[in-house]
């Protein structure tokens, strides 16, 4: 058995940083990654710290500061998330911590906008003490399409999708549909992707973001030994594919979704932070639209002109790194200055020393190139697309 690594308090993922102070859901979605950890079908436990040391910890972080290297252009948010091992919204408990979390995040961070992932029934009065706080917030709702069975102590598909149209109410609040994971057991073909596209649209969604069954050395251990697991023949059945180091994403179901999405003019994207990107209305913070995932994840999103320009302006305006930000770099490392170089081949940079996946992550973001080291050390449940 793998052991499980320590639940950080704070720590630079892919997608955002998390703020994580309570552990343990009350639902029991058989393909979560809080399940190996015990983590669920269990009542929340309370906070780790209060509100004001927290803050105090995020915003001292070492990764929190992405504007440290001066020869890199403005206009992009990155975005804060608040309870990545619960769900803040599905007790009365967790909402009125996430109150007072919000509370404070305006008073530390008011332009940094918050994402909360939710399987919850959103109310209008939850919704309008939230709107009063007064800082942008990010509802990712979570909605897989699978059958009800394989996410049990959570709220019906109809419940969550009525959610859409309750948020959009709000002009500090927004929803992104996380359609996670994508699967042939939910999407099994075109028809399928089509009908659940237009339940999102008739509900009120703008935009979804799509991934496959993400896993690590945890997840991917309970699915291979427990054969009474309900994705344990699907697991075995494709976890020897190329495509399937720490996600299962079936072509066929990613293009059926793609298909389905620009044949009724639907946003969907396959990384998260060019959801977060199109609902801020800024250039994509993790370099997707430069080569190393411009055709695999930029080019066959279904992404509206408006928001593509975004991007390639910002491209257009910063094609290459400068001399003096390849010496930040090196600094930032303690590397000599020959140490770093750019490719303009491959459109990234190289460092010359290994990095950590939050390192990686965090360089990506704050100078908006792909970077890549000799080496990756693994610090999180498992690698992500931008980190590969």
């Amino acid at each position: 058995m793998y052991k499980h690594k320590p639940i950080p308090m704070v720590a630079q993922h892919e997608s955002w940083i998390s703020l994580d102070l309570i552990q343990g859901c009350p639902a029991n979605c058989v393909y979560c990654y809080l399940g190996p950890a015990g983590l669920t079908k269990q009542v929340p436990g309370p906070p780790i710290t209060a509100p004001e040391p927290a803050y105090q910890t995020l915003s001292t972080y070492q990764y929190v500061e992405k504007s440290r290297f001066s020869d890199v252009p403005g206009g992009r948010n990155f975005p804060v998330a608040i309870g990545n091992y619960t769900d803040m919204c599905l007790t009365q408990k967790n909402r009125e911590i996430l109150l007072e979390l919000l509370i404070r995040h305006k008073q530390s961070m008011p332009e940094t906008p918050v994402c909360i992932v939710t399987k919850a029934l959103l109310d209008q009065a939850f919704l309008a003490t939230i709107q009063h706080i007064g800082i942008t917030v990010i509802f990712f709702i979570s909605l897989s399409f699978l059958p009800t069975t394989l996410e049990k102590g959570a709220p019906p598909p109809t419940t969550r999708l009525a959610n859409f149209k309750r948020i959009a109410q709000f002009p500090n609040l927004h929803a992104i549909h996380f359609w996670r994971p994508a699967t042939s057991k939910s999407v099994p073909d075109r028809a399928t992707a089509l009908h659940q596209i237009e339940q999102l649209q008739q509900s009120g969604a703008r935009v979804s973001v799509v991934t496959g069954l993400k896993f690590g050395k945890n997840l991917a251990n309970a699915f291979r030994i427990n054969e009474q697991h309900a994705l344990h023949e699907y697991f075995t059945t494709r976890q020897a594919d190329e495509h399937a180091e720490n996600e299962i994403f079936e072509q066929d179901v990613q293009e059926a979704i793609l298909s389905a999405a620009h044949e009724l003019a639907y946003p969907v994207y396959l990384h998260t932070s060019c959801a977060v990107s199109y609902v801020l209305e800024q250039p994509e913070y993790n370099a997707t639209f430069r080569k190393p995932h411009l055709e695999a994840k930029c080019q066959v999103s279904t992404c509206p002109p408006a928001q593509r320009e975004r991007c390639f302006y910002f491209q257009a305006r910063f094609p290459h790194p400068s001399q003096l930000l390849l010496e930040q770099v090196a600094r930032y490392l303690n590397l000599p200055l020959s140490s770093v170089i750019y490719s303009e081949r491959k459109d990234s940079i190289f460092v010359d020393c290994s990095l950590t996946q939050e390192e990686q992550t965090f360089l990506t973001q704050a100078t908006s190139f792909p970077v890549r080291g000799k080496g990756l050390t693994p610090t999180l449940e498992w690698i992500g697309s931008i980190n590969r």
